[in-house]
């Protein structure tokens, strides 16, 4: 488990590494027919390979699981927005703890993707390194000395590398002090954009990867996050004796712990405000660590799939109520 300070604020880690096969058109380009063809190569060349990973992996066919199981795993980032439909020569490896997934045709017909909890960026690129060097050290790839790894998109071509992190920043939102940072940012190939409104939850991705290597890539975004993480720990500092702020810290409780029903954007925003009561020592008695895994597992999806109803948000005020009983 993370143990880093920053992982008050920092709620997860993102990184992938996307590659093509030069024998197949780009994906915007390929046929359902080579989809299908390039996945059952994929299939048995991964099965070939599984020996040498360090887990076993779990295969899913995105055309042919349910709709909830879909949902949720877009929500965790195993599958992309755009299986939401289309499904058709789409696969997805992934192991047990969801943390590491190679995905089959999506946005590039291999993309290796690891997402950790806490300010774990370099943990998550050592992990699809490893998984790169592995799956894709004797493939066909599309790669030009030049231009580095080929893809439909000039300006993604490179290393075919992304990373970004996840933030939780309520207060340099509430400041208004976010639209400085994210300007200045901008500027320097770094993006910060809104995510879930409901609870002030930003992501901050590099979207500058031609030119530079993976690991200077890394440490920009990192100087970055370091950044952005003193500007909200300044800000709660100064805002732990607003009387607007301590109220509803203390009003999102009481919903947490009373409510008959709670939708998952309510409940979002609940977390929201409990996380800054943790940070400034105004409640105890649940770990940071714990909220990210309920914001997971409290989903409408997730609970649609776990626990088979369409109650959602009745079921959800349930396991809310005896989750939070003990914050005080």
């Amino acid at each position: 488990m993370p143990n880093n300070i920053n992982d008050n604020i920092v709620l997860s880690s993102k990184v992938s590494l996307k590659r093509n096969i030069k024998s197949y058109p780009f994906e915007e380009k390929m046929s359902t027919a080579q989809k299908c063809e390039l996945l059952t190569n994929m299939m048995q060349y991964i099965s070939l390979r599984s020996r040498l990973l360090n887990s076993k992996l779990i295969y899913k066919d995105a055309a042919l699981i349910s709709e909830n199981e879909l949902a949720r795993l877009i929500e965790k980032n195993i599958l992309n927005e755009k299986n939401k439909e289309n499904n058709e020569g789409v696969g997805v490896f992934f192991d047990k703890s969801e943390n590491l997934s190679i995905l089959i045709n999506s946005d590039s017909q291999i993309e290796i993707k690891s997402n950790l909890w806490g300010d774990n960026l370099k943990d998550a690129y050592n992990k699809v390194v490893y998984y790169d060097d592995i799956i894709c050290a004797e493939l066909p790839l599309a790669f030009n000395d030049e231009y580095g790894y080929l893809f439909s998109d000039i300006y993604k071509c490179g290393t075919g590398f992304e990373a970004s992190a996840c933030l939780h920043l309520p207060c340099l939102e509430y400041t208004e002090e976010l639209k400085s940072y994210a300007e200045n940012m901008r500027m320097f190939g770094i993006l910060i954009g809104n995510i879930r409104k409901s609870d002030s939850v930003y992501e901050i991705k590099n979207v500058l990867t031609a030119g530079i290597s993976e690991e200077e890539s890394i440490e920009n975004l990192e100087k970055v996050i370091y950044t952005l993480v003193n500007g909200e720990l300044s800000e709660r500092n100064f805002l732990k004796n607003d009387e607007v702020m301590t109220n509803s810290i203390k009003e999102a409780v009481f919903l947490l712990k009373n409510a008959m029903s709670i939708s998952y954007d309510e409940f979002l925003k609940c977390v929201s405000f409990v996380r800054i009561g943790l940070s400034i020592g105004l409640l105890s008695g649940i770990d940071k660590y714990e909220l990210n895994k309920y914001t997971d597992s409290l989903s409408d999806a997730a609970i649609k799939e776990s626990y088979k109803t369409e109650e959602v948000s009745e079921r959800r005020a349930k396991l809310v109520k005896s989750i939070f009983e003990k914050v005080n």
